[in-house]
C-alpha cells in the first residue's frame, strides 16, 4: 500500500474511532445499487469544512439551511462551539 493510501486509511480509521467513541447517530445512504453504504464521516468532513470555511456573517446560509445545518451538527455530535454560533445566526435573521 504506497503511503497515501496509508495515510487516508489511518484517516479513516480515527474517524471511525472518533464517531463510536462520541456514540454518533449513523447516516446511511441507499444508493440505486441497492448496497447500502454509511456516510456519517463523510457528512462529518463536509460539516467541519463548511463550518472552516463560512463567513457566518455573510447570509450565504438562509434561516432554513441554517436550521439543517445545525439538526445535522446536533445529530453528529458536532462541536458545540459550531452549534452555538449557528444557533446564533439563526435567531438574528
Amino acid at each position: 500500500m504506497n503511503e497515501k493510501r496509508q495515510a487516508d486509511a489511518e484517516d479513516q480509521a480515527a474517524a471511525v474511532r472518533a464517531t463510536q467513541q462520541r456514540n454518533r447517530a449513523k447516516i446511511v445512504a441507499y444508493p440505486s445499487s441497492g448496497e447500502s453504504q454509511d456516510v456519517t464521516e463523510p457528512v462529518v468532513s463536509l460539516l467541519d469544512s463548511i463550518h472552516n470555511s463560512m463567513d457566518w456573517g455573510s447570509g450565504f446560509l438562509n434561516r432554513e439551511e441554517l436550521e439543517a445545518w445545525q439538526v445535522l451538527a446536533e445529530l453528529l455530535d458536532f462541536d458545540g462551539s459550531a452549534i452555538n454560533e449557528v444557533d446564533k445566526k439563526i435567531h438574528e435573521r
